[in-house]
């Protein structure tokens, strides 16, 4: 596998290419951000090469020239390689590459995809990649594809930093296909260091049972530095009570606000902090116990717990009965709690698999109780 193919298979198709990999030359419009630099070097190579392999030179008046008219036509004579085989892929690394060259050049054609009012070379390489498919596939891939290259334009947009293009953000996070698209638009009108940015992320953080409330805490983070520990294990009760928290703080203080592009693009590339109680605690170790991806942790985890003793039951019980806790904590607790007091843990199992809320809590206590019979039985 060439490194061009490899590139594009780890990473172009991605929704959001969002601060990784990237490339910056001399020919940027206006002189690199040093964070955006250092963030941009990785990949450059690779991208190079996927471009300069479809015949586009990857110079700002070439990539705006590629996504106005497509690919040119001896390009096409020549013959496209077939690495990668989505040739809009070719779309989100020619975007990407503009976004890290901070190229206000391109803000118009990038605030023209944002719309979703493709130019027509950009339209002609979405129907290459569908043009072959059955009629009921090929609309839903074409959305799938247009909805990627958009979103890598808003991402692009927000790394530029012109406040030219804040309307079409705005105006593509209003028309959001879904609440990714308004997370990404809020980031984006922040790199702009447009207030506006808050007020849109605002409606993603209303429903506790949003399925993107983690993105949108995340974005919440990149824009303000507020963490407020949402991740894919906090409970339901949780979530609840930090939407409730979140929008207090807007009515209170986010008026108050105001972008720092430096801070936001400083915090995108760091990442959302590590909010985990520590190994040593109870609590810490539960949650290590379950961390499958990292062994090594898990297994000093386990090992930490293997001292658990009749001691620690009634710390074991309050976690598992606890709603706001993580739901990884307390399907671990619940495991040890069961393993130390399987009578009483019975009666508290029953309860949570019948009536607690999280499903995955839930599913955990119902399967615990068999084990639970078993061992009773057995003595």
């Amino acid at each position: 596998m060439t490194g061009a193919a490899s590139f594009l298979q780890a990473g172009a198709c991605a929704l959001v290419f969002g601060l990784a990999g990237a490339f910056l030359t001399p020919h940027a419009a206006r002189a690199a951000e040093p964070l955006v630099e250092r963030q941009g070097r990785p990949g450059e190579q690779d991208r190079r090469s996927v471009l300069l392999g479809h015949g586009i030179n990857p110079t700002v008046s070439s990539l705006v020239a590629f996504l106005e008219g497509g690919f040119s036509q001896s390009a096409v004579a020549r013959g496209l390689p077939t690495d990668p085989r989505l040739k809009s892929d070719i779309l989100n690394v020619a975007i990407q590459h503009l976004g890290f060259e901070q190229a206000t050049a391109a803000v118009p054609v990038l605030s023209q995809i944002t719309e979703g009012t493709m130019p027509l070379g950009t339209q002609r390489i979405i129907n290459r990649d569908v043009e072959r498919l059955p009629v009921d596939q090929a609309g839903r891939l074409r959305q799938i594809y247009s909805g990627t290259v958009q979103m890598n334009a808003i991402v692009a947009l927000g790394l530029i930093g012109d406040p030219a293009g804040a309307e079409s953000v705005r105006a593509a996070s209003r028309r959001a296909p879904s609440p990714g698209f308004t997370v990404e638009a809020a980031i984006a009108l922040g790199l702009m260091n447009d207030r506006r940015a808050l007020e849109e992320l605002m409606t993603v953080l209303r429903s506790p049972e949003s399925d993107a409330l983690e993105y949108g805490f995340q974005g919440l983070f990149f824009l303000t530095g507020r963490n407020y520990g949402v991740n894919d294990q906090t409970s339901i009760a949780r979530r609840r009570q930090v939407v409730d928290e979140a929008a207090e703080w807007y009515r209170s203080e986010g008026q108050f606000w105001v972008p720092d592009r430096t801070a936001i693009l400083r915090r995108r590339a760091e990442g959302v902090g590590d909010l985990r109680p520590p190994l040593t605690t109870l609590r810490g170790a539960l949650k290590a116990s379950r961390r499958f991806q990292d062994y090594d942790l898990r297994y000093a985890a386990r090992q930490r717990l293997a001292g658990l003793g009749p001691g620690d039951v009634a710390d074991l019980r309050a976690i598992v009965q606890d709603p706001y806790e993580d739901n990884d904590v307390r399907q671990s607790a619940m495991q040890y709690y069961a393993a130390l007091d399987p009578k009483e843990a019975k009666k508290d199992l029953k309860r949570i698999a019948k009536r607690d809320e999280n499903p995955a809590v839930a599913a955990r206590a119902e399967a615990l109780l068999t084990d639970i019979d078993e061992l009773l039985k057995a003595g």
